[in-house]
């Protein structure tokens, strides 16, 4: 990014977010602390006018004339960028994160804060999406308004096995990850938090009473030990890949924990470290024999398990 193209986006920056500091600064613009503050000097010599309290901020915002978004038109943009294959790319993604910052700065005050933030809704893993009927974008829209009042929702929901259950739920966010939207939020069913894929919702009725949110709860954050989606204790897991599989794992990452150590005959032994194990032998079986669990047995055992299944079905 060359100087001016820098400015702009400090620009961005301070008008979007009341706290940061030249630290905070210079690791979102990819510069050094120096020269953040040698920017904040080159900006203040041309008149605009940025002060220091808990955080550089700016004293007027009328050389931002404001976009004049409604939520439903914002959310369509910042969709369509954030769900973007592109945003796997890491050049791609920087860019794509300087376009909403941008965004988020000219935009009127009709957005709620908890949106441009990224709160509510948040892409992971982008991928091809759930298709909706009708009846479940209704869900979809009154889940999201929900989410954004912190309003607590009252919804049918068929697990798995087809089993309605009843569930009173503080919607925290919707998160697009691995071809699909998923709710996450506190069940007080289960008296713990959930993630209830929103194609499975069945029906949903806000109740208008308002909960209070747990700012740690950040969808950024909460699926990092994760697998795919399942919550719980990260447990570290080993298995020998050979052949095709073997040189798929060399050029793909799979999880950010995952570490590769090569093998004579061109096997590799994959390491990594997630909770999820039924969602780890999902995904293990589907490299037949060119894998093998070497730890843990528990592991071993479910895609033991799971090929019999298999095996028994076609022999019938």
């Amino acid at each position: 990014m060359n100087k001016s193209g820098r400015l702009l986006y400090i620009l961005s920056l301070l008008r979007n977010n009341k706290s940061l500091d030249a630290r905070k600064l210079a690791k979102m613009c990819g510069v050094t602390e120096r020269t953040i503050y040698r920017d904040l000097t080159t900006l203040s010599e041309a008149n605009i006018p940025i002060f220091y309290h808990n955080g550089y901020k700016l004293a007027s915002e009328t050389f931002l004339p404001p976009l004049n978004f409604s939520i439903d038109e914002y959310l369509m943009l910042r969709s369509a960028l954030m769900a973007s294959p592109l945003m796997e790319n890491h050049p791609n993604r920087k860019t794509a994160e300087i376009l909403l910052s941008k965004l988020n700065a000219v935009i009127n005050g009709n957005i709620p804060l908890n949106l441009k933030s990224g709160d509510i809704l948040s892409y992971l893993n982008p991928s091809s999406s759930d298709k909706f009927s009708r009846d479940a974008a209704r869900i979809f829209a009154e889940l999201e308004n929900a989410a954004i009042n912190d309003f607590q929702v009252d919804l049918q929901y068929e697990n798995l096995q087809g089993k309605l259950t009843k569930r009173r739920v503080d919607p925290y966010f919707v998160v697009f990850r691995n071809h699909g939207y998923y709710l996450v939020g506190f069940c007080h069913l289960r008296r713990d938090y959930r993630t209830f894929r929103v194609s499975r919702i069945r029906d949903l009725k806000t109740t208008g009473n308002v909960f209070r949110r747990d700012r740690n709860v950040q969808a950024e954050s909460y699926f990092s030990q994760s697998w795919e989606f399942a919550s719980g204790k990260p447990v570290e897991f080993e298995v020998e890949f050979k052949g095709t599989a073997a040189r798929l794992m060399k050029t793909n990452q799979y999880h950010e924990s995952q570490k590769i150590k090569k093998m004579p005959g061109g096997k590799i032994r994959y390491t990594a470290r997630a909770s999820g194990l039924d969602e780890i032998a999902r995904w293990l079986v589907r490299y037949g024999e060119e894998a093998r669990v070497v730890s843990p047995k528990e592991l071993r055992d479910i895609v033991k398990k799971l090929a019999g299944g298999i095996l028994k079905r076609y022999r019938r």
